[in-house]
């Protein structure tokens, strides 16, 4: 076993290391932690790539700047800098859960119409700094719900935690976008919102400690925990239901793909409409004979293998390091057919890129996903989405260009099929979006712009090759 040096570039260290107890992966678990590693650390030109499968040739290099150049621009992204800037401004009213107090909505001291209010848990409930897990509750119609899973983020490792890649403690949510429920636009705006605060790192979906701490020590990384938390509480506070929204944006998004199908069958005795929405995170890696591999590796490190939510068969399916998170999405989506689900996904969306860099090269060994384009990310997002499409109750919304996250942003406003804050195509998404929420209305199946393309795993694309929709995509032209 050897100890592992990390240098001027951490990411580029740690793929030089693998962390003991991992089946060969990648990523140290502490600071200066010891790794053992499956090659010679001091001679990169041997490094095994994925199950042994490819050995590292001399066609490809990794900058160290272009490491950190990755790391700095997620840090950058408009919906991280968003959700840590707003913290400092925001004001809430709060109440603490405890045996003799429920925090019932009804009480108009604390909870107050078109305010949010945050709600202490306690509990098992933590975020990965040690700090309390909170989540925020707005009051409007009690019959009308919107529970939303926020955006911050990932960690996998010591490296991803150090830097930090995820939201390491709570913060409010701004009352942009979808929640700003004074704009006369917003579909949702007389709905109750629960936000579900997103501080473990884990897709709201991990129940483990990991060894990132300061000397080695362990931090809770309890996202489940967390959401459990909300979700009980919406149950005790909301028992009649008409209409029930389920979203997320980002991280959030994958956390809409593990949870969607339990809440609906916890709300399920209210029998409401229900309306599902993945907001710009869809999980894809790269290249395809990764995917089981890289996916199945980080259910296990969250240890997201739950019999609280998953069924009898996903949960054999996961314990055999066989089960990706799209089945569990896809089972969800045939298992409530009166339920509508959707995707809202940008083309080459830079946040999820810039997260399939870093994720493979320090947590996989994978070179080839480091050097994943946009049009690689593009084609792969767009068999997954074809695939989805196969289900009646799943409908897509692809956007042009590279943004991340709309739900959150009061872009969402002015974003069209053509691009982000480009009203010129049709339809624009809040307007899409506002009858796709509507029982009474029929959002278009899918929004695509571009001329349609037969494309399949095997299809060659060029680099930025992203302005075409794929056969199976509903293509709109001009």
């Amino acid at each position: 076993m050897k100890a592992c040096r990390f240098a001027v570039s951490l990411a580029l260290t740690a793929l030089l290391c693998s962390a003991s107890g991992d089946g060969g992966h990648a990523g140290c678990d502490g600071p200066g932690g010891t790794c053992t590693s499956g090659h010679d650390q001091d001679d990169p030109s041997a490094l095994q790539l994925h199950k042994g499968q490819r050995e590292l040739s001399s066609n490809y290099s990794v900058d160290p700047d272009e490491v950190d150049k990755v790391l700095d621009d997620f840090a950058n992204t408009p919906i991280f800098q968003h959700i840590q800037n707003f913290a400092a401004a925001a004001e809430r009213n709060t109440c603490v859960l405890t045996p003799s107090n429920s925090c019932p909505i009804t009480n108009s001291s604390v909870f107050k119409p078109k305010n949010a209010t945050k709600v202490y848990p306690g509990g098992k409930t933590q975020c990965l700094d040690g700090s309390e897990f909170f989540f925020e509750v707005t009051v409007g119609n009690p019959e009308k719900l919107h529970i939303h899973f926020q955006a911050g983020g990932a960690c996998w490792d010591w490296i991803s935690f150090k830097k930090p890649a995820c939201s390491l403690y709570a913060v409010e949510n701004a009352p942009d976008g979808i929640f700003n429920l004074s704009n006369p636009l917003n579909p949702l705006k007389d709905y109750s919102l629960i936000v579900i605060q997103y501080c473990g790192g884990d897709m709201h979906a991990g129940n483990t400690e990991q060894k990132w701490g300061k000397g080695g020590t362990m931090v809770k990384q309890v996202g489940y925990q967390n959401a459990d938390a909300a979700i009980k509480y919406a149950l005790g506070q909301f028992p009649k239901l008409d209409n029930l929204v389920i979203s997320g944006s980002s991280a959030g998004s994958l956390g809409v793909q593990f949870w969607s199908g339990k809440v609906i069958d916890l709300f399920a005795d209210r029998q409401p409409d229900v309306a599902v929405i993945g907001d710009s995170f869809l999980g894809v890696l790269w290249p395809a004979d990764m995917v089981e591999q890289s996916e199945t590796w980080l259910i296990a490190k969250y240890k997201m293998c739950n019999p609280a939510v998953m069924t009898a068969a996903q949960l054999s399916k996961c314990n055999e390091g066989k089960l990706l998170l799209q089945d569990v999405f896809v089972d969800s989506i045939e298992a409530h057919p009166d339920a509508r689900f959707s995707v809202i996904n940008s083309k080459a969306d830079g946040t999820q890129i810039y997260f399939e860099k870093f994720f493979e090269l320090t947590a996989e060994h994978n070179l080839l996903g480091w050097f994943m384009t946009p049009g690689q990310f593009y084609k792969s997002a767009s068999l997954m989405v074809v695939d989805f499409l196969q289900q009646s109750n799943l409908y897509s919304y692809l956007v042009d260009g590279t943004n991340h996250t709309y739900l959150p942003g009061d872009w969402l406003y002015t974003t069209s099929p053509e691009g982000y804050n480009n009203t010129d195509g049709s339809p624009l998404l809040i307007d899409w979006l506002t009858d796709f929420v509507s029982p009474s209305q029929q959002a278009a199946k899918s929004v695509c712009f571009g001329p349609e393309k037969n494309v399949s795993a095997s299809t060659p694309v060029s680099k930025h090759e992203t302005s075409y929709c794929a056969e199976g995509l509903v293509n709109i032209q001009r």
